[in-house]
């Protein structure tokens, strides 16, 4: 198992970038009464129970946006392992049922969730026709691949957490939360995947194709 560590990456992917809303991948509402179960801790990775299977944080890219045309210049993903614990086939989507996963910044005594909502394709130059589709073609199965009842696929997040500027770097902690779970806060310090962190589009890209 290695150590997915945000914050180092950002350090080193986002060094000497200078400066030129919430909203979380979309899930239908819960309608049981299942508690999510939400686990990381020194020995295990981000894991997240629901009634439908399981999902772990797998790999993670973080890096810049070159891009001029955005108002953000940097972009965080992840990629997460979701297994199929239910007797019928289903989409991740399906799977993590209405949880949200939101990453903190905290300015001075605010804390706000970074922007979610822009599709993962966009960490790709405008001109990288091929990395651009290929990311597209991997989101898509986060809706679309229906996962057999006790298989696991690989699946991307379709998006991304993005950074207008420096004081979007201040990532305090990733918050679980959503119908029938108990939000937890985990710092990004002790966050841990299964997979490496990338800074490179394609090779992040091409992880997902394993």
């Amino acid at each position: 198992m290695k150590k997915s560590i945000i914050v180092g990456m950002l350090a080193i992917s986002l060094l000497g970038l200078t400066a030129c809303g919430n909203n979380t991948t979309k899930q239908s509402k819960s309608t049981t009464e299942f508690q999510n179960k939400v686990v990381n801790n020194k020995k295990d990775v981000l894991s997240i129970t629901t009634k439908y299977g399981k999902v772990d944080l797998d790999e993670s890219y973080s890096g810049q946006i070159n891009d001029p045309s955005k108002t953000y210049k940097a972009g965080i993903s992840f990629s997460y392992l979701v297994k199929n614990t239910s007797n019928k086939p289903r989409s991740a989507e399906e799977i993590l049922n209405g949880v949200t996963i939101d990453l903190i910044k905290s300015t001075k005594s605010t804390e706000t969730a970074l922007n979610h909502t822009d599709g993962v394709e966009e960490i790709f130059k405008a001109d990288d026709t091929d990395g651009y589709n290929k990311m597209i073609a991997a989101s898509h199965k986060w809706t679309n691949t229906k996962i057999k009842p006790n298989a696991s696929i690989n699946v991307v997040d379709p998006y991304i957490y993005t950074l207008k500027n420096e004081k979007d770097y201040n990532i305090k902690y990733l918050r679980v939360g959503g119908p029938s779970t108990k939000t937890q806060n985990i710092k990004i310090s002790e966050l841990n995947g299964k997979g490496t962190t990338y800074n490179d589009p394609e090779e992040y890209v091409d992880s997902l194709e394993k």
